[in-house]
């Protein structure tokens, strides 16, 4: 029978999962608006408040980078420092307004930013 991930993850060492905790928290969520359309007419679309407060609880619990997608202007589609809280990528929709991250750092406060080519 396969190993499940947590069932794995129940076996390793108490550093290890401490890790395994901070890289998760490192990750990239993006918490995307539902906008009906097609064959789903029927279901409302995602409040923005929903969406904020959900992102909200997100960064209050440690993640670094959650995201609002689908709502397009919202403060939430930035990226910001997960220590100082500077805006370091300005995004509106798919567009990047402003980047000001220097060698995957954080221009106000040197922390490292975690992602691909920064």
């Amino acid at each position: 029978m396969p190993e499940h991930a947590l069932e794995r993850l129940l076996r390793v060492t108490p550093q290890d999962r401490v890790a395994f905790a901070r890289r998760l928290a490192a990750l990239e969520r993006h918490l995307s608006a539902f906008h009906p359309t097609y064959k789903m007419l029927d279901i409302q679309p995602t409040p923005v408040e929903t969406l904020e407060k959900a992102r909200e609880i997100g960064l209050e619990e440690g993640l670094r980078y959650v995201y609002t997608g689908n709502v397009p202007g919202n403060k939430g589609e930035s990226t910001y420092c997960w220590n100082c809280r500077a805006m370091l990528i300005e995004r509106r929709g798919f567009m990047v307004k402003n980047n000001i991250v220097v060698d995957s750092k954080c221009p106000e406060c040197g922390s490292t930013i975690d992602g691909v080519e920064l």
